[in-house]
């Protein structure tokens, strides 16, 4: 029997939010949705950065971040770059998922999808976004229509009809959002005028589609609703809670509009379930969410596209049809993934240069996963030309909707300002995709032209902490100290960042607390920051007490439960470290650091096969992730017991291995600065940075690099290691990234010596009076040695060879060829042995 070819219908609800759906279905004011939950799967779907509609929903088209797919504003240059114009369907330069399926057979509708104007050819109907707006000088009665915005052209004349100027709606039905319409006053027109202009452009595109639905063939329909969106930015500030700043006379005529629209949508929704059959898959989502609570923006900033302040990162997703499981909820879907699942629903292959998944958890059983690697090649587009006297309204709309500000569109510095603008967003793009040095190229140009744009200086900022670079932070601060002084809480926050970078944990904590007793930022996320201190400093208990603060303050913080997840690890409380952990993979799933936490807890709590599962999501999601390769082989080789894995998994391991570090070890004044002048003498390349000088305690310098001491937080270092010679002490040996194999050279040298040389070296800085050192410290001492010997006997990729202190001054040409002969390198052995210093053995 023939599987029956599969029907979908994705609505889109521009910032729908479950903090306002659910109290409206809990009193059964939202049916239409509830049965789509019922009969189907609900959830969270994570947004992406920056919030921006027409980014976000060719993202949702495609599965591609926006520095794939080319929307990356809501504004663009024209071809000549002289003149700007409103991003349209021309500006998507990937195949989105209706031009896949029409590829291979299928009959599409979209309807008003953000960007889609001018409607492109399709093998169905295509209605552009800018079908259903009317401009403010335009009448009822004379409402031209759009050039451009119906394809193929033959329907234009009869949907056209189905469009509703906002001068046809009267008070019967504006009434019904506003019940006191009758108190009205001659200052609320303009806010009214914006609901019936939104209430009209949704009754046009909801009309039009629905007579798309009843009198065409489709297998696949689209069609996108921005009027949650719209009054929301004009209409939730008065939404019950009142807010302290909102007048009780407002709040008391516009309470009920966010409530009014929902209900709307979901009168829109119970009309399509009666036009679709009961095996199509219905998909409902919104691209965000929207703030509803005490999270509500009172001032939006004067800065372009300002209002996205006021987005929530999640938004919503239900989802029903054949296959699709039955009441249940799914966890760690993301925008990315729309395109991938609705791809398989029809049985065809996902793009590998798709950057989303199949909602695997959304399917009885999943779907086989067919890929191949891209559809590009076969869907190039045939571009209609936007006229410059039609663009020019389409970039009045969105003036007149606050996504850009007024301003001189033909002007060349204009133009510049927009493209710089589209390149900041693009940053952010690759910023969100964790492509951090794409992002910092841009950065670093944008901030070269406009060194005073605080804007673009505070995510340089943000971009050099996420990437560990100290120097960059540093100097994004000191730019930032010359030109904003009123900015002195956000650069008090960069500089307990700075501080935390450096792992002055302590210092930052300081920072972290003081900022939170002035109230100049965001609570939540400053307990985010003060538990992260306390997280580091090993205060388990006090950091849980601080992520709870981060927590109920916003709730939805997938990184607030991954921090409480591991403080808990750090407890040995496995138990509620898997439920942190477990929450946070639902709310964020492409989070492969909170998946190997996971997989910790779970192996701990005896959950073998679940604590496989966990690991090889994160290596899934994180593929240069060894140590999540080396939990695996230890679960296969003691618990799970399964040989044929276990080997596959070592090859495999030994293949990714990126080469050889090697690393001179031992606690401090051991003779390791003597062993990193004889492999340099030998021959071996060294990462140094020389920065911190010669003095009387080592006299012929000490060999370092001073990011080898942020090992800790930042191992990206050891990356310039590869076939190096590097020191690292032995209580940071445990942070080496597990990419590489590491061949160790362990100084032993007598604790009483390794003291007496500190005391001495201490005294000789000024930091310590002479003989006042306690040998309380010797055990401490012992145990860190201990501890990292015991680390490397277990690690599958290092080899160490212990070297005592004391056999390499008496017998250096001895010493020097086991050194040698381990590393496994030809090194000049008698200038090593020529490099080594008797008179440098002071303290005995």
């Amino acid at each position: 029997m023939m599987k029956k070819k599969p029907k979908f219908l994705l609505l889109g609800w521009d910032s729908a939010d479950w903090k306002v759906i659910n109290p409206l279905m809990d009193a059964g004011l939202m049916p239409a949705l509830e049965s789509i939950v019922n009969k189907g799967v609900m959830g969270n779907i994570a947004t992406l950065d920056p919030p921006l509609s027409p980014m976000l929903w060719t993202s949702i088209a495609t599965g591609k971040y926006a520095f794939k797919h080319g929307v990356h504003g809501f504004l663009e240059a024209c071809e000549d770059n002289k003149k700007v114009r409103a991003v349209t369907n021309e500006s998507i330069n990937t195949s989105t998922v209706w031009e896949i399926l029409n590829k291979n057979g299928y009959k599409t509708n979209v309807v008003s999808w953000w960007p889609s104007h001018p409607a492109g050819e399709l093998n169905g109907v295509q209605i552009s976004n800018f079908f259903g707006k009317a401009a403010p000088t335009s009448k009822w009665y004379d409402w031209a229509k759009v050039p451009g915005s119906v394809y193929p052209q033959e329907y234009e004349e009869v949907l056209n009809g189905y469009r509703v100027h906002p001068g046809e709606l009267d008070f019967n039905q504006l009434s019904t959002f506003i019940p006191k319409f009758h108190l009205l006053k001659e200052e609320d027109q303009n806010l009214i005028n914006l609901l019936a202009s939104d209430l009209a452009e949704c009754i046009s595109v909801h009309s039009a589609a629905t007579y798309l639905a009843e009198h065409t063939e489709w297998d696949f329909m689209a069609v996108y609703y921005n009027a949650i969106d719209h009054i929301s930015h004009c209409f939730m500030k008065y939404h019950p809670p009142k807010l302290a700043w909102i007048k009780e006379e407002k709040f008391e005529l516009f309470q009920e509009v966010i409530n009014a629209i929902y209900r709307f949508h979901d009168l829109m929704l119970a009309r399509w379930l009666e036009l679709v059959d009961e095996d199509c898959y219905v998909m409902v989502l919104s691209d965000h969410g929207f703030h509803s609570d005490h999270m509500r923006v009172k001032e939006l900033p004067k800065e372009p596209a300002a209002i996205a302040r006021e987005h929530n990162y999640l938004g919503m997703l239900a989802m029903k049809g054949p296959g699709i499981k039955k009441d249940a909820r799914i966890y760690g879907s993301n925008l990315l993934d729309v395109c991938p699942t609705i791809l398989s629903i029809f049985d065809l292959a996902i793009g590998k240069d798709m950057d989303g998944k199949i909602l695997q958890s959304a399917f009885e059983e999943i779907p086989k996963l067919k890929v191949l690697d891209t559809w590009d090649e076969a869907n190039l587009k045939n571009k209609n030309k936007v006229h410059l006297l039609e663009n020019a309204d389409l970039v009045q709309q969105l003036v007149d909707l606050g996504y850009v500000d007024a301003a001189n569109f033909d002007s060349p510095v204009e133009v510049k300002r927009i493209l710089d603008e589209n390149n900041f967003y693009l940053a952010r793009s690759y910023y969100d995709a964790a492509k951090y040095q794409e992002a910092s190229w841009i950065m670093d140009v944008l901030c070269q032209e406009h060194p005073q744009n605080i804007r673009y200086l505070l995510f340089a900022a943000e971009i050099a902490a996420e990437r560990k670079e100290v120097s960059a932070l540093e100097a994004c601060i000191t730019k930032l100290e010359k030109l904003d002084t009123k900015a002195k809480a956000v650069l008090s926050l960069l500089k307990g960042k700075l501080a935390f970078l450096q792992n002055d944990y302590n210092t930052a904590l300081l920072i972290f607390q003081s900022l939170l007793k002035t109230k100049e930022h965001n609570s939540a996320y400053l307990e985010y920051q003060i538990a992260n201190s306390f997280l580091k400093l090993h205060k388990y208990k006090e950091a849980i007490e601080h992520y709870q603060f981060n927590l109920k303050a916003n709730p939805s913080s997938a990184h607030g439960l991954h921090g409480m997840g591991v403080a808990y690890l750090g407890l040995e409380d496995y138990e509620k470290a898997a439920e942190c952990l477990i929450d946070s993979v639902a709310i964020t799933y492409f989070n492969p650091s909170a998946h190997f936490h996971l997989g910790i807890a779970l192996k701990n709590l005896s959950a073998f096969e679940e604590a496989e599962q966990a690991f090889l999501v994160a290596k899934q999601l994180a593929p240069a992730m060894a140590k999540a390769r080396l939990e695996l082989i230890a679960l296969y080789e003691n618990e799970l017991a399964n040989p044929q894995k276990l080997q596959d998994l070592k090859e495999e391991l030994q293949r990714k291995r990126s080469g050889t570090v090697y690393v001179v070890s031992g606690l401090p004044r051991s003779g390791t600065s003597m062993m990193m002048q004889a492999l340099e003498a030998g021959g071996l390349e060294l990462l140094v940075d020389n920065k911190r000088k010669a003095d009387l305690s080592n006299p012929k310098g000490y060999y370092e690099h001073e990011a080898v001491k942020r090992l800790a937080s930042e191992n990206a270092i050891i990356l310039e290691a590869k076939d190096k010679g590097v020191k690292v002490i032995c209580s940071l040996l445990r942070f080496l990234p597990p990419r590489f194999d590491y061949k160790v050279i362990l100084m032993k040298r007598p604790v009483k010596q390794v003291l007496s040389s500190q005391e001495l070296m201490l005294v000789s800085q000024g930091k310590m009076q002479k003989e006042s050192s306690v040998f309380e410290m010797d055990k401490l001492l012992v145990k860190s040695y201990d501890d990292a010997k015991a680390w490397m006997e277990k690690s599958a990729n290092i080899e160490y060879l212990e070297v005592a202190y004391e056999e390499v001054l008496a017998n250096a040409p001895e010493q020097m060829n086991l050194i040698t002969q381990f590393l496994k390198l030809d090194l000049k052995e008698k200038d090593m042995v020529n490099i080594i210093d008797k008179s440098l053995h002071r303290n005995k």
